[in-house]
């Protein structure tokens, strides 16, 4: 049975499978700023972690690799901050045409931390604004309320923290072609390790110009990425709320589900059973 399938485990000792991360040129922090991709297009992707290789080996003479401190891929720890009833999650899952979001965030390898806000329009445009911060908390998050007030309309509402998320980053960049791609695992969702999503790799790729690059979309056909409207605000939502409405989510969710199960699967580990959430037994039957 799917339950059976789940288990807690760490999956640190899985990092030798992006050991080719060091035969890419490296770039630091001024080159990445370089890009100045706050303003963009960006289109989402999922693999099983088992090609994670095969997809940096195919990219590795494209792209540069963000390194500090001798460091090559990094751990993001991220707060997203909602009203008390969801409104920035219910404007995902009901279409509506702008939507928001706000976090705070740590780069623990530079200890530097950020309030954000993202806004998407209907025509797939993001935009990212930031905010640096001396410190990161509820007290420090409710000063800078001007900021959120400039840049989200009718934000009188007061936010509230509402999901921690924790994972690694690897960040590649084409100066040349104005192209960042992102990659992240090992995505825990909480305040506990336990809950680590083995198996799944999210990748996003931003770029300048509206048509995605045409070489760096055979790419990733060639290791069948499945392109996914997916929101890790939304899907960590999905799994630690309780009578969340997710029904606009589900043939996304199933998707990554199928995507996990390519090789041996490792699963989820939350303390929401998924299986009753999703009806996750129906899709297997």
């Amino acid at each position: 049975m799917f339950k059976d399938q789940i288990y807690t485990t760490n999956s640190s000792n899985k990092l030798n499978d992006i050991l080719i991360i060091s035969q890419f040129d490296a770039v630091g922090l001024n080159e990445l700023n370089s890009l100045n991709l706050l303003n963009r297009f960006d289109k989402k992707f999922i693999i099983h972690r088992s090609l994670l290789n095969q997809l940096l080996d195919k990219l590795k003479n494209e792209f540069n690799i963000l390194e500090l401190k001798n460091n090559r891929y990094f751990n993001y720890i991220t707060d997203y901050y909602d009203t008390k009833d969801l409104s920035f999650y219910n404007a995902h899952h009901n279409k509506k045409q702008t939507r928001y979001k706000v976090r705070t965030r740590i780069y623990e390898e530079t200890k530097e931390q950020f309030l954000e806000i993202k806004f998407k329009n209907n025509k797939g445009f993001t935009q990212k604004k930031r905010l640096k911060l001396d410190s990161i908390g509820n007290e420090s998050f409710q000063s800078h309320s001007d900021f959120l007030k400039k840049f989200i309309p009718n934000c009188s509402v007061q936010l509230e923290s509402t999901l921690k998320v924790e994972y690694k980053r690897i960040t590649l960049i084409n100066i040349k072609t104005q192209e960042k791609i992102t990659i992240d695992f090992d995505l825990s969702y909480g305040n506990s390790n336990n809950s680590v999503i083995k198996d799944l790799v999210i990748i996003e790729h931003k770029y300048s110009n509206k048509k995605l690059p045409e070489y760096t979309a055979q790419i990733f056909n060639q290791v069948n990425a499945k392109q996914i409207e997916l929101s890790k605000y939304c899907f960590g939502i999905f799994l630690t709320k309780p009578n969340i409405k997710y029904n606009r989510f589900k043939s996304r969710y199933l998707n990554i589900i199928k995507i996990i199960n390519y090789g041996k699967y490792y699963g989820y580990n939350t303390d929401i059973e998924l299986s009753n959430k999703m009806g996750i037994l129906g899709f297997f039957n």
